[in-house]
């Protein structure tokens, strides 16, 4: 049995395969324009604590993503008042996508998070990783601390 079929019987043994991602995607994720400099993307990614976003034009439509990857290479060789540059063949959702669909997506295309977008094209959330794991294990509504936290 490959890693992906162990995830995705996980997926189907907590019954939450089929749950769409807009019941879990994140609603109001960071994003950028396409003419955020290089180091305005480092600042608003280290004030809001992520590692990627996606970039917009004025009516929310997805233009692309960008990683701290990305940021990384871009800082170390342009100036950094210049646009970033970012992906633009991107892999995204449809909010009515499920769970399921969207472990698989993560996997097998070693991604960090995933757009969602509706049928014009408009950014409507982002499904995270973590957004994943916290559903599979039943945390979407409330993270454990530690003080609660089985041992």
């Amino acid at each position: 049995m490959t890693q992906l079929q162990k995830l995705t019987d996980q997926a189907e043994s907590a019954a939450v395969s089929n749950i769409p991602v807009s019941s879990f995607m994140d609603t109001s994720p960071v994003f950028l324009s396409p003419n955020s400099s290089v180091k305005h993307a480092i600042q608003i990614f280290s004030a809001e604590k992520v590692s990627g976003a996606p970039v917009l034009d004025a009516t929310n439509r997805l233009l692309g993503m960008i990683s701290e990857y990305d940021l990384l290479l871009q800082a170390a060789t342009q100036d950094l008042d210049s646009p970033v540059s970012y992906k633009t063949e991107i892999i995204g959702l449809k909010p009515s996508d499920t769970l399921k669909e969207a472990l698989v997506l993560l996997y097998r295309n070693k991604l960090r998070r995933l757009p969602v977008v509706d049928q014009n094209g408009v950014l409507v959330g982002v499904v995270s990783r973590i957004d994943v794991l916290n559903r599979l294990v039943g945390q979407a509504e409330k993270p454990e601390t530690e003080e609660t936290a089985e041992p």
